[in-house]
């Protein structure tokens, strides 16, 4: 037994006492099933030997309870699985989510979003599958096999072993076939991931993809995977092309054998009982029909195991650090760095031996050119990246000493691509904090004298927005999240300032509103626009992951080369 066979089972015998009790459906209706060929070959029996019907009466009302009770246990078998089936997948899902969303920051820079998205859905609603229409049944298939054999020996060995004729082979043609679809299994799972994260991609970039007219281009690369996708399945569909009417002949060939020696046993004029005849002939139905049924779970089995082994690689994925620690009381949002160096993936160094200090209550700019490092050192104050060398300390203690989550919620950030949910503005804004109340917000708004913020939207705080909506600006949307920030009322602000043109009124709120954001408050900013770099208390200029200068406006346009050359662009454009 692997390793996510080992955690699965243990995972699941906490709902053993449920197990338990499908496993007994499962039982009941293996046992009833098999009765009723045997009923009526008592009731063709007695009506072949006897004119008085109070016994024939009294075996047909025997066979309608029996169909009554099987209704009922079929009814309550598969009711109580998609019951239990469900509540696993609810708790499985929810296990998932919470660990992905607990990653490191490292992993969602290596794994496509759409392989995430396959993990939670596809794997999950496989697995849903597997305990829903697969695991039980295949215990009643098993059952009724082994049940329904009994019966055929008791009845009349010779018969029973000529109808088993076929059976090596079917057992034969049974594992070819499993074997078969385990390897396109495997196939079509990493397919659906792969398209899932390229659909993922292509949603988000789609403007990009308009604007460089790469619509052809992706297009073929999308009918590349789909193609892959149809091969795959394809093949698992020839497999069924293949294996159901070998099956068919299977019971077919175990049919004639049954009547060859039916006709010896005639032309010998041994006696034939037309009721054991009718048993035989329902009993090689009942017989084949679940190993047809087998074959066919088998390949739900596999994709399952498939699923399993994915979902369990994830699950093992280590989450981040949110162990006890020191607890942030009064946060004073002093920051320094010291011998500072950082790499993702390749030994290149993003950020290369930086030393800062971050003075409490005044606002650092950082600029540089596309690559220079800015992003990153946010990121790693941010703690959205531990493995780096030197040392962050806020308030003189190191930042690997906090509690993780309870370090972040000292900040507030903005970022250049800013995060909607879809819901109502307010929802949005108690995004991260759910004390915060409507009456809160609109007392905020008048306090501040900002009810600019909400001006286009008709339904005010209620009004419905979409994550993915072009109905919302983009000075609507950095509203939006500007004054969210506000409403936290964190000591460090982290702001990465946006470049779009949005319009004059937008322009005076949203600037009026990030003095009212940073107001007495430790922040950090990638800065962008003139005023916040003019405005700023020291101004960090980073190059190629080290720090170029540090100073205000006034001396860098003096002493640094690199931050004139950046403020002239500024200018320009």
């Amino acid at each position: 037994m692997n390793a996510s066979f080992r955690y699965f089972f243990y995972y699941f015998s906490v709902y053993r006492r449920r197990i338990y009790l499908g496993i007994f459906l499962s039982v009941c209706f293996s046992i009833i099933g098999p009765l009723k060929p045997k009923i009526i070959q008592l009731i063709l029996d007695e009506t072949v030997k006897t004119v008085e019907f109070t016994v024939i009466y009294l075996l047909i009302g025997l066979f309608l309870l029996v169909t009554i009770l099987e209704t009922a246990i079929r009814y309550k078998f598969q009711l109580y699985t998609a019951e239990f089936s469900q509540q696993i997948v609810m708790n499985l899902r929810n296990e998932l989510f919470d660990k992905i969303i607990h990653l490191p920051q490292r992993y969602f820079d290596q794994t496509k979003v759409g392989i995430l998205a396959t993990r939670t859905i596809s794997d999950v609603e496989t697995i849903n599958d597997l305990l829903t229409n697969t695991f039980f049944s295949l215990i009643t298939d098993f059952l009724t096999i082994f049940i329904v054999l009994g019966f055929m020996f008791y009845i009349d060995v010779p018969l029973t072993l000529m109808s088993l004729l076929v059976l090596p082979f079917v057992i034969i043609l049974t594992y070819v076939f499993k074997e078969q679809n385990r390897k396109l299994n495997h196939v079509i799972r990493r397919v659906i991931g792969e398209l899932a994260g390229f659909i993922q991609e292509n949603l988000r970039g789609l403007k990009i993809i308009k604007a460089y007219r790469a619509e052809d281009f992706q297009n073929q690369k999308h009918q590349d995977l789909v193609k892959d996708f149809y091969d795959a399945n394809f093949k698992t569909i020839k497999s069924f092309s293949w294996f159901l009417p070998l099956m068919e002949i299977a019971v077919t060939l175990s049919t004639i054998f049954f009547i060859c020696l039916l006709a010896y046993r005639t032309s010998t004029l041994q006696s034939i009982d037309i009721g054991k005849v009718s048993a035989f002939v329902l009993y090689i139905q009942m017989l084949y029909r679940p190993i047809r049924f087998i074959a066919d779970r088998f390949n739900v089995v596999q994709s399952s195991v498939v699923a399993l082994e994915r979902i369990y690689e994830m699950l093992q994925l280590k989450t981040e650090d949110t162990s006890y620690r020191l607890e942030l009381k009064e946060i004073k949002g002093t920051i320094k760095i010291e011998n500072l160096s950082f790499c993702y993936q390749d030994k290149f160094p993003i950020i290369n031996n930086v030393t800062l200090n971050i003075p409490s209550g005044k606002t650092t700019a950082i600029v540089g050119n596309t690559g220079s490092g800015k992003t990153t050192l946010i990121n790693l104050i941010l703690r959205l990246y531990d493995g780096y060398d030197g040392r962050i300390t806020l308030d003189d203690v190191n930042i690997q000493e906090y509690h993780l989550n309870r370090y972040r919620q000292a900040f507030s950030v903005v970022n250049q691509d800013v995060f909607i949910l879809s819901g109502t503005i307010l929802e949005n804004l108690q995004f991260g904090n759910l004390n915060i109340t409507e009456q809160g917000v609109l007392d905020m708004i008048n306090t501040m004298n900002l009810q600019g913020i909400l001006s286009g939207f008709e339904d005010g705080l209620s009004q419905k927005i979409s994550a993915n909506s072009g109905s919302l600006s983009f000075g609507q949307r950095q509203v939006i999240s500007i004054f969210r920030a506000i409403l936290q009322q964190k000591q460090i602000i982290v702001l990465d300032e946006a470049t779009a043109s949005i319009d004059s009124n937008t322009e005076a709120l949203i600037q009026r509103m990030m003095g009212l954001l940073m107001k007495d408050k430790t922040a950090l900013v990638i800065a962008h626009r003139i005023s916040t770099i003019v405005d700023a208390h020291q101004i960090v200029v980073m190059n190629q992951g080290r720090i170029e200068a540090i100073g205000t406006h006034e001396v860098l346009l003096e002493k640094s080369e690199v931050y004139q050359q950046f403020f002239e662009r500024i200018l320009e454009k």
